[in-house]
């Protein structure tokens, strides 16, 4: 064995995967079968970067059949250029609390120390306080509610009622000749 090659045990520490990783690959058809040196399988410094490669795709969420399919298709540099361009969007992409924050049209605003000292377990856990979010200021509204039997209801926006009045007073009229006392609709 020269100083390029590699037993599986090795060549698992040198790519900071399992053997059983290894293995696998190797079924799914993303390695070749390894060459055998009498009773010893030796691997050389091709599959440290395959596995390295198949790693960083694995990253960028390609599943095992499309890493499979893009490295018997597709050279190197096509490889490379791909991972490129995904970290680029990645790298472009706002986390989640970023783009909730985008879409509310304002920034995350640091705790007040009156926010800190009223919360003593923030304090004292030594873990930073993590930013508020403000959401905008809500109109408030009031809403009529019109009972049109136990459980039944019918809500409207008090500024609203007026316009709808007809509407509202036909929707009673319909459900009285509608449904009895009882509640059960009339045949």
């Amino acid at each position: 064995m020269t100083e390029d090659e590699f037993l599986i045990g090795e060549l698992a520490q040198k790519t900071n995967v399992s053997v059983r990783t290894i293995r696998y690959y190797i079924n799914q058809g993303l390695l070749p079968a390894p060459d055998s040196r009498g009773r010893y399988t030796v691997y050389d410094n091709d599959y440290v970067e395959r596995i390295l490669l198949i790693k960083r795709l694995k990253d960028a969420f390609l599943p095992i059949k499309e890493i499979r399919v893009m490295l018997e298709t597709q050279t190197r540099a096509e490889i490379e250029e791909f991972l490129r361009m995904f970290k680029m969007q990645r790298a472009q992409k706002n986390d989640a609390l970023s783009y909730i924050n985008n879409l509310l049209g304002h920034s995350i605003s640091e705790p007040s120390q009156s926010t800190i000292r009223s919360k003593p377990m923030l304090k004292e856990s030594g873990i930073p306080p993590q930013p508020a979010l403000q959401f905008p200021q809500q109109r408030e509204s009031s809403w009529k509610r019109i009972v049109l039997a136990p459980g039944v209801e019918l809500h409207i926006e008090q500024h609203q009622a007026a316009r709808y009045d007809k509407l509202i007073q036909a929707l009673l009229a319909d459900y009285q000749v509608r449904f009895s006392t009882t509640g059960k609709q009339e045949s």
